[in-house]
C-alpha cells in the first residue's frame, strides 16, 4: 500500500503543501500581474472581479485564513464573480501549478513526497480536501498531477 500523507495548514512536516504556505505566486487578473503571498489568498480573491474593493481587501489580509472567513460575511457574499464556482478548480490548478514552477524550493519538497498519495484533510473542506473520509481531494489531486508531471 502506497504512504499516504495527510496535510491542511502549513505547518509540520508537510506544510509546504497547504496553499497557506508562504510561497508567493505572480498571477495575471484581469490582464493585470498582481503577487499574492499565497495561493488561498488568490483563491480567495479570485471571487472578484479586480477593480472590486473586496478583491484588494483580500490582498491585503496577511491571514490566508482571515481571508477565508471574510468571504463568508453578507458583504462578501453577494456580487462574486458569476463564474466563480464553475471554474473554482481551475483557479485552484493555476494557483498551485504558479506556487511550485515559481518557487523551486516548494517544488524540490514536493518532488520528495514522491508517489505518497497526497491528501487534504481539514474537517470543513469537503470539496477541495478529504472532509471527514467523504471530500473529493482536489487539492491533493492536483498536487499529485503536478508532482506527476515532473517526476
Amino acid at each position: 500500500m502506497k504512504k499516504e500523507i495527510r496535510f491542511c495548514l502549513a505547518v509540520g512536516e508537510y506544510w509546504f503543501l497547504s496553499p497557506y504556505s508562504q510561497h508567493p505566486v505572480l498571477m495575471n487578473v484581469d490582464g493585470q500581474t498582481y503577487k499574492f503571498s499565497n495561493t488561498e489568498l488568490y483563491y480567495q480573491a479570485m471571487k472578484f472581479a479586480a477593480i472590486d474593493k473586496r478583491f484588494h481587501n483580500i490582498m491585503k489580509t496577511d491571514d490566508a485564513d482571515a481571508a477565508r472567513l471574510l468571504t463568508k460575511k453578507p458583504e462578501y457574499r453577494l456580487n462574486r464573480r458569476p463564474d466563480f464556482d464553475k471554474n473554482k478548480f481551475d483557479i485552484m490548478r493555476d494557483a498551485q501549478v504558479a506556487k511550485f514552477s515559481q518557487n523551486p524550493d516548494a517544488m524540490e519538497l514536493l518532488l520528495s513526497t514522491g508517489d505518497a498519495i497526497l491528501i487534504k484533510s481539514c474537517e470543513v473542506c469537503y470539496k477541495c480536501g478529504f472532509g471527514e473520509g467523504s471530500g473529493q481531494n482536489m487539492l491533493g489531486k492536483i498536487l499529485m498531477q503536478i508532482r506527476d508531471n515532473h517526476l
